[in-house]
């Protein structure tokens, strides 16, 4: 399995995690009301769960986070 096979696999596993037990991850009301957040490795999954759906809104490496959230 390649270096890109495993860094794709990782999300998936987490967004497993992050459906099963969404209240398990910190909350980052000061960065977007209603968001949460899950760290994968160097990345931040950020998601809101909305009506008892987890929406993943964004996955965010070492950019600048004002400029996309």
């Amino acid at each position: 399995m390649t270096q890109a096979d495993k860094y794709y696999d990782a999300f998936f596993e987490y967004f497993e995690v992050i459906a099963k037990r969404p209240f398990s991850f910190e909350s980052v009301d000061h960065i977007k009301k209603g968001y949460r957040r899950c760290v994968c490795g160097v990345d931040s999954i950020y998601f809101k769960i909305e009506n008892g759906t987890v929406e993943i809104m964004a996955i965010i490496g070492r950019q600048d986070l004002n400029s996309i959230l």
